[in-house]
């Protein structure tokens, strides 16, 4: 389990997202310490992962300065059409997500979905930020200034993508709002048997 990252629901998230995660079905986005923004893919991320992905940046860094860790390197399979929207969605937006933004790290696999997201910071308007590009997360939070600890979480959040059930990360989120949610009521909220949730 992850020590201090801990999965949101999107309200939650944009509220207070510092030490928090929200997750999707090929993509989670994060904040696991004040100043430090992950943006983490992985399977095969469709037009619907992506619109969804885009409805979840809706948190605001503030004033302070922050880096963000951006990761393709899970990523399978490029949806040609699912990537436009994303790369449109942050260029029509850069005056929103780049003040105070000093570096970004883009971390990218092999093939083409790795040659797509090493290009992200090519085309994306990044005018006053340092960029670079790495092939491993750990290499890219490090030059991001992130601890051992956060480093070890965040990596370890990567490595989920994709092996956890959805239903799973639905019912974490559940019971960070409601810890006493009954078994009965957590099943039935989620809509999923009882027996299942067990």
């Amino acid at each position: 389990t992850l020590a201090r990252v801990q999965s949101s629901t999107r309200a939650r998230f944009v509220a207070a997202p510092v030490g928090r995660f929200l997750r999707g079905r090929t993509w989670a986005l994060g904040c696991p310490v004040a100043g430090l923004y992950v943006t983490i893919f992985g399977g095969r991320p469709d037009e619907a992962d992506m619109r969804e992905l885009a409805g979840a940046y809706r948190v605001r860094a503030g004033g302070t300065p922050h880096v963000v860790l951006f990761d393709g390197s899970r990523v399978e399979a490029v949806d040609a059409a699912a990537h436009d929207l994303l790369i449109r969605y942050f260029t029509e937006r850069a005056a929103r997500f780049t003040p105070n933004l000093t570096r970004a790290a883009f971390v990218h696999g092999d093939g083409p979905a790795g040659a797509l997201f090493a290009g992200y910071r090519k085309v994306l308007p990044l005018p006053d930020c340092e960029t670079r590009s790495f092939a491993d997360t750990d290499a890219a939070l490090q030059w991001l200034g992130a601890a051992v600890t956060v480093r070890a979480e965040v990596v370890a959040l990567a490595a989920s993508l994709g092996s956890v059930d959805p239903a799973l990360v639905r019912f974490q989120a559940l019971l960070e709002e409601r810890p006493s949610v009954s078994l009965a009521k957590a099943a039935h909220l989620l809509a999923i048997a009882p027996r299942s949730l067990q």
